[in-house]
């Protein structure tokens, strides 16, 4: 009887919160929370009720309980969010920052975090670089369901799970939802359009009801100016992630476990091109293999009697570079960028090393290179009298 009891006071509080339905949902919380005392996620609910109806002193007492409850057990960003939404319920609560900066101070003692995994911000930073990250923190929450970002809108946060899940899609070539990923407490999204000053390259979907820290990018921007730090251990975590993704939708090393993928990461150079420029030459004798991490490139190359013959245009996630590595031979074509341009370089012995490693990786490259091969014999048959090539680049 006190499941049902307990599910059917759930399902009251859901339909009335979503109504906007405050005094039933009131009622509701307050029933729920009798019955389960200890359950933080129903204590944080009800307060917010609270703060709906504009009860300020039950909201911040309610909230109050919680981030103790957080901070005993080490929950140190979950505690942290808790104090932010105590400050939307009213911002003159000027002692928050005091408990905030103790809350860091308690972090940088070594003190157990809890349940969430390791972020690097947390044990890198000094105490008062951890405060002032923490004072850019925004708390946001949304109901399952709830599409958090779009693919193609601008990527201008950067947001950390505190409670619940979320699913990462990509639109397939016919139109079809793609799931790329799906991520729990602790980790990071969004960091793809953050960094690379860009669009969202996927959407996200709350798989149920969510709670996320929010980083801006312009208030990430302006601390990173006071405290170069921050921007530099954050960077560097999260570019890392990215390039982990960026080589998990790569048709080349998509198949490989996420741990070999990981350790393949610290292998790959970092390359910036701006629009218009060429990334390797027709005849060139360099023998690197290319990602595109952010932008589009053109692969073509000269006929004496018709100028430059366009080949194919390569985007997010495409390789280049493939013939002249498994080949040993000059470039066979000029690849040069539409668009500012991010790759990532890896040299001919590291691939080779993947190579043995991974045979899988090897067979994949060689079916690309034969398809390759094909469609660039076509694209020259095309035109009369000119001799045929054995690949892109």
């Amino acid at each position: 009887m006190g499941k049902e009891r307990v599910e059917t006071l759930r399902k009251v509080v859901v339909d009335a919160y979503a109504k906007k339905d405050w005094p039933k949902c009131l009622k509701a919380c307050i029933a729920l929370n009798g019955l389960l005392p200890d359950n933080t996620g129903i204590a944080v609910k009800l307060a917010e009720v609270y703060a709906k109806l504009g009860q300020k002193a039950p909201a911040i007492e309610t909230f109050q309980k919680v981030a103790d409850n957080y901070s005993a057990s080490g929950d140190f960003l979950k505690a942290v969010s808790i104090y932010k939404l105590m400050l939307k319920v009213d911002p003159e609560l000027v002692e928050l920052k005091d408990k905030i900066e103790a809350l860091c101070s308690r972090d940088k003692s070594g003190v157990d975090l809890g349940s969430l995994p390791e972020i690097p911000l947390l044990s890198e930073l000094s105490e008062a670089e951890l405060v002032e990250l923490v004072g850019s923190f925004d708390y946001v929450d949304f109901p399952e369901g709830h599409l958090i970002c779009k693919e193609g809108d601008d990527g201008d946060s950067i947001f950390i799970i505190i409670k619940g899940s979320i699913k990462i899609f990509v639109q397939g070539i016919a139109g079809e939802k793609i799931e790329i990923a799906r991520l729990e407490e602790g980790e990071f999204f969004g960091e793809v359009g953050f960094f690379a000053g860009g669009k969202r390259q996927a959407s996200v979907i709350a798989e149920d009801e969510i709670g996320l820290i929010e980083i801006k990018k312009k208030e990430m921007d302006e601390l990173g100016r006071r405290f170069p730090r921050v921007g530099e251990v954050l960077g560097s975590f999260c570019k890392k992630r990215v390039l982990g993704r960026l080589l998990a939708m790569s048709p080349l090393f998509g198949s490989l476990k996420e741990s070999d993928r990981n350790e393949l990461v610290d292998a790959f150079v970092h390359r910036q091109f701006e629009k218009g420029e060429v990334v390797i030459a027709e005849g060139d004798e360099s023998d690197s293999l290319f990602v595109i991490k952010n932008g589009n490139v053109e692969v073509s190359t000269e006929h004496s009697g018709s100028g430059k013959v366009p080949l194919a245009e390569l985007k997010e996630g495409d390789f280049f570079g493939e013939v002249a590595v498994v080949t040993g031979k000059p470039r066979t074509a000029t690849v040069s960028s539409l668009s500012s341009l991010e790759l990532m370089e890896l040299s001919k012995k590291d691939l080779m090393s993947c190579f043995n490693k991974y045979p899988k990786v090897k067979e994949i490259l060689e079916r690309y290179l034969k398809s390759r091969a094909e469609k660039t014999i076509g694209t020259i048959m095309a035109l009369k009298g000119f001799e045929s090539k054995e690949g892109l680049v």
